[in-house]
Order: C-alpha cells, then sequence, then structure tokens
C-alpha cells in the first residue's frame, strides 16, 4: 500500500514538473517568436485601420517593408476586412516569409477570403516547419472547401506528428465534405502520432529515470 501511495505522488509530481515547464516554454516561445516593431509605423498601421476599408491599398504598401514585425501586424489586421485587394499579397507572405507568425497569420487571413486561388498555395503551407503554419492552414483550407484539399488534409491528418494538427486536418476534411455532398473517408492515424503532451513526458521520464 505504501508503495503504491509513493507511486502514486511520485506520478503527480511529474504531472506538475511537466505541465510548468509547457507553461514556460509557450510563455518563451511568444515571447521569442513575437517580434519588436517600429512604434511610429505601428501608430500609422493602426490609424489606417481604424479609418477601413479604404485604406486597405495603404496598409498592403507595409507588406513590402524589410521589417518582418511590421508585416506581421499588416496581416493580423487585415483579417478583420477580407478584402480580395488582399489576396495576393497574403499569398507572397504566406509563401516568402521568414517569419512564423506571419505566415500563420496570412493563412488564416487566406481562409477567411474563401478564395479558391489561395488553394495550392495553402497545400504547399501543409508541410510547413511550424505546426502553428499547418494547422491554420488546414483550417484555411476547410473553410474555403475546395476538394483539391482533401487528400493532402488526409496525409496531414493521419500522418502529422502533432495531434492538434492533426484534428485541425480532420475538420477541415469534414467541412470539405460537407460542402461536397461527399462521404467522410476513415483516417487512419500513425500509432506513434500521440498528443504531444504524453510524449513530452514520456521524454522528461526517461531523461530522469536511474
Amino acid at each position: 500500500m505504501l508503495k503504491w501511495v509513493k507511486r502514486f505522488f511520485k506520478g503527480c509530481l511529474w504531472s506538475i514538473l511537466g505541465i510548468f515547464i509547457l507553461i514556460a516554454g509557450f510563455i518563451l516561445l511568444v515571447i521569442i517568436t513575437t517580434p519588436s516593431i517600429d512604434k511610429k509605423k505601428e501608430a500609422e498601421i493602426n490609424r489606417l485601420y481604424e479609418i477601413g476599408h479604404e485604406k486597405v491599398p495603404e496598409l498592403l504598401k507595409f507588406l513590402d517593408d524589410k521589417d518582418g514585425a511590421i508585416r506581421y501586424e499588416v496581416i493580423y489586421k487585415l483579417n478583420d476586412f477580407r478584402d480580395r485587394r488582399t489576396l495576393n499579397p497574403l499569398i507572397k507572405e504566406l509563401k516568402t516569409s521568414n517569419y512564423e507568425v506571419s505566415r500563420k497569420w496570412a493563412a488564416q487571413a487566406l481562409g477567411n477570403l474563401g478564395d479558391t486561388s489561395a488553394v495550392l498555395p495553402l497545400i504547399q503551407a501543409l508541410y510547413d516547419s511550424s505546426f502553428h503554419v499547418r494547422y491554420k492552414s488546414a483550417d484555411a483550407l476547410g473553410k474555403i472547401g475546395d476538394e483539391r484539399a482533401l487528400a493532402p488534409l488526409i496525409i496531414l491528418a493521419e500522418n502529422d506528428e502533432m495531434e492538434y494538427v492533426s484534428i485541425y486536418a480532420e475538420n477541415a476534411i469534414i467541412d470539405i465534405c460537407d460542402k461536397s455532398g461527399l462521404t467522410m473517408p476513415k483516417i487512419k492515424r500513425r500509432r506513434e502520432n500521440v498528443p504531444v503532451f504524453k510524449k513530452f513526458m514520456n521524454r522528461v521520464k526517461n531523461l530522469f529515470s536511474p
């Protein structure tokens, strides 16, 4: 009985440690991936954003800025407009930006536009190194509802190492099938495709095991 109690408390301690490290890692990731921004340019972007749709062309000019933080700020704001004039600039940012957050929000903005011209770039983004970009791209493809995305989304749902991404891909497949009147395909995920937290805890336990 005593041995069982010790194991129970040891397991609780490992869980608390794992949760603490995950939270700390998430906060650090946000700090690292959120670049600093030129305050004067930020103020001008906010001013144009408050005016509204008529200032979209002027906002788009900021996407030529070398500062990735500026481009990210503009893309985040453009999500609210859903203006077709943003289509090609957003596709360019999704395909070429070296800032993960810019690619992520560009994918979301393209999904909000719902234009099928974005389908192929979004399919390419399903293979992005960032899981944030992958899940946003999957979600965007589900919103657009184009059948061309089904096969790549099935591959993503079955094989992505992040459970979070697989869930978004599967939901996107459901959305496309509903819009197209197709039968939902069976998704067979890899056995090793387990929740990231479970993977992380196993690694932590192995690290400290005698």
